[in-house]
């Protein structure tokens, strides 16, 4: 006679994941820690680099530790904004869980100082990006300009770096590849698509979505920075005169 399978007992079930679950969160812990241990930064504050902060000629001894997901998370981006310190000491965090491993610690004054920093050079961003977007709106000549170039999206990937260069030779008021980026936007709509790279430093690209591969493959090679500096200073050269016969000719 065969015997009856015992059922598992759900409650030890659901402990026995629980217990997985904890081991695997503590293992993780320790696996974040032991990555950051060579970079300890115990007793001192991240932002000012020090254990002691004078305010008004109070000295501040009081450490705090980062220990809340949104204020982490805040510091990371912060830091990456500013490229600063405080990016040099947590350029290898990605995660709050990162910042929490390396037991980072703040003054409570440096904490605000920083953000309010933080804050009002983002407000001067996004006040200049408004006085910008006004100032092209009501502008015909930047349209003008722009269609005055004769860009031909279909054959010939361009970058917005050279585009603005090319209109600011023009423009009574510079303006920004954000800018040129809206205007093609207006102008084209989805016809045109725009390179996302991800090094922030090389310019995006804009190209119709028409193209064909092997002409906007060509016209990127023709269009070398190398290139065109070397044709034009090239040209600037030709008809100037150094005046160096005298000095290595004559005898």
């Amino acid at each position: 006679m065969e015997k009856k399978r015992k059922k598992p007992d759900p409650v030890n079930l659901s402990a026995t994941h629980d217990l997985t679950s904890m081991d695997s969160s503590t293992s993780e812990h320790k696996r974040r820690s032991k990555r950051f241990k060579s970079s300890s930064f115990i007793n001192i504050c991240v932002i000012c680099g020090s254990d002691c902060k004078t305010v008004k000629q109070k000295k501040i001894h009081k450490l705090l530790r980062v220990c809340e997901k949104l204020m982490a998370q805040k510091l990371l981006n912060t830091a990456i904004f500013f490229k600063d310190c405080v990016y040099t000491a947590t350029a290898a965090m990605y995660e709050p869980e990162d910042v929490f491993a390396a037991d980072l610690y703040y003054h409570s004054y440096c904490y605000k100082d920083y953000f309010n920093k933080y804050n009002a050079d983002i407000e001067e961003i996004l006040k200049s990006l408004e006085e910008e977007d006004s100032i092209t709106a009501g502008d015909e000549s930047f349209k003008e300009q722009f269609l005055a170039l004769g860009l031909d999206f279909t054959t010939t990937a361009c970058s917005l770096t050279s585009i603005r260069e090319r209109l600011n030779e023009h423009l009574s008021v510079p303006v920004s590849n954000r800018a040129v980026k809206h205007l093609i936007i207006e102008l084209y709509g989805d016809a045109v698509c725009f390179t996302y790279p991800s090094n922030k430093r090389i310019s995006q690209m804009g190209f119709s979505v028409k193209s064909n591969p092997e002409s906007l493959l060509e016209s990127m090679r023709q269009v070398s920075p190398v290139q065109q500096v070397a044709t034009e200073l090239a040209q600037e050269l030709k008809d100037y005169k150094f005046g160096l016969e005298r000095s290595f000719c004559e005898p």
